[in-house]
């Protein structure tokens, strides 16, 4: 089968509260991350954003647990594809090398046009619902990782199917846990 995961928020991991204390002198809560857009949650200017992200795209990741397990794992029968808003802060081939070297398989990682091309995907894995839905037609399965700023999505057309760990996704995958989409 052929898989198209994010990096943020699915593989990874981000403190929040640490990084925007860090760079911006403000004390807030992991659940004080309502949205998906930093800068809508936080009353940000979108540039400000970008620069905390351009520079911390590259640092040593926090994994989320079960993560890279579960991914290589999953890369010995299915092809893993790679579609991440990192691309927007560092160059295709920068990226590839941090999956490298952070032991994350994968088959391609591939860019916006790329994946909107008219490939399908069996499973596309994200913490994003808009990202999700963006691929109406390309994607069979849409598996939305739990985090606190996607827990405001109603899922009103059942599209989505929230997962809460990486041991829900390669049950999910492999076909030992049947049930239908709805979050």
């Amino acid at each position: 089968m052929n898989i198209l995961l994010d990096i943020d928020g699915v593989v990874c991991a981000y403190n929040f509260p640490k990084l925007i204390k860090r760079w911006f002198g403000l004390d807030i809560q992991q659940s004080d991350i309502t949205t998906y857009r930093l800068e809508e949650c936080l009353g940000l200017p979108t540039k400000d954003i970008d620069q905390m992200f351009d520079t911390e795209v590259a640092c040593s990741p926090e994994f989320i647990p079960g993560a890279q397990e579960a991914i290589q794992r999953l890369s010995k029968d299915h092809l893993l594809f790679i579609w991440s808003h990192r691309l927007k802060h560092t160059t295709k081939d920068e990226l590839e090398e941090w999956l490298l070297d952070h032991m994350i398989p994968f088959a391609e990682v591939l860019e916006e046009g790329q994946v909107k091309g008219g490939r399908l995907f069996d499973y596309f894995i994200d913490d994003s619902p808009d990202k999700l839905l963006s691929l109406n037609g390309s994607v069979k399965h849409k598996i939305l990782f739990d985090q606190p700023w996607n827990r405001s999505c109603k899922n009103i057309m059942g599209l989505l199917k929230r997962v809460y760990s990486w041991q829900e996704i390669e049950e999910i995958i492999n076909g030992s846990r049947i049930s239908s989409p709805g979050v």
